[in-house]
């Protein structure tokens, strides 16, 4: 039940760092300068910083002319915060990146809309979830194979020929298996 209403809301209040440059230029909100707003928390959430930055004097005040600073020079991936840096894999964190980038294009036609956001973040929480998942998966066969290695390792030579397939290493001639199976 999705009703497209069209109105203007004049004085609006809040946070200026967070605010459509439109509606700053022109005095006329849409739901894309929602959508703006929306793009700096993105931002805001990948580095772990607000929208103004206390530690900066210069223009890059803000964190969003800091984001498109980097974003030009390619190296926005610098701006994410240490805590998660490690843990995000890159195709979820390039996903993120792009969607929340195109939130803060200045012209209003430019931004995607709110059910494409929600669908590119999506996206980028199933390819980091699917990553996660197999990294598990690995850890746990890995382990598995250790534990093997481990029983193979304290067994003889003797026992492993008796208990290897009839086609396997251990039962060739050049094995050392072979050889202490056949010394009786």
């Amino acid at each position: 039940m999705y009703n497209e209403f069209y109105f203007v809301v004049d004085y609006a209040s809040g946070t200026p760092s967070y605010c459509d440059p439109l509606y700053m230029e022109r005095r006329f909100l849409t739901k894309e300068s929602d959508i703006y707003s929306l793009g700096v928390v993105l931002f805001e959430m990948m580095c772990g910083r607000l929208a103004i930055l206390k530690d900066h004097k210069d223009e890059h005040r803000t964190l969003v002319s800091l984001v498109k600073q980097y974003y030009k020079e390619g190296k926005l991936n610098e701006l994410v915060f240490e805590g998660i840096r490690d843990k995000v894999v890159p195709k979820p964190l390039i996903t993120f990146q792009t969607i929340a980038y195109r939130c803060l294009s200045v012209e209003r036609e430019e931004r995607p809309t709110a059910r494409e956001v929600a669908l590119q973040l999506k996206r980028a929480s199933d390819f980091q979830e699917d990553f996660e998942i197999r990294v598990a998966k690995l850890q746990s066969d890995y382990k598995e194979i250790m534990r093997m290695l481990n029983v193979y390792s304290n067994t003889s030579q003797k026992d492993l020929y008796h208990m290897s397939p009839k086609e396997s290493y251990f039962k060739t001639e050049k094995c050392a298996c072979h050889k202490a199976a056949m010394e009786k």
